[in-house]
């Protein structure tokens, strides 16, 4: 049930995502793309599963406080700041 394959032609869960830890992360009442965002208490980013990616392509958006992009993570959270982009904001 949370392992994903890459070889998938839809969007992972939440549930095949480091983000349901409930230990790391809090579901807000924010959606992006029909997805729940959450927030990673530590950190005070903001997390959520990119609908428009399947397969290996996959990802998570992150964002900081403030609602600005910090770049994509991996389905283990492992953040790629060079995929940042200054056009992308949420409202938090």
């Amino acid at each position: 049930e949370f392992e994903y394959e890459e070889s998938s032609k839809i969007p992972p869960t939440d549930k095949q995502t480091l983000l349901r830890d409930p230990t790391r992360f809090e579901k807000t009442s924010g959606v992006v793309q029909g997805r729940t965002v959450y927030r990673e208490w530590r950190t005070d980013r903001y997390w959520y599963v990119d609908n428009l990616h399947v397969g290996t392509a996959a990802h998570l958006e992150v964002f900081d406080k403030t609602g600005k992009h910090l770049g994509e993570a991996d389905l283990q959270g492992n953040l790629n700041t060079v995929k940042k982009d200054l056009a992308k904001t949420i409202q938090l």
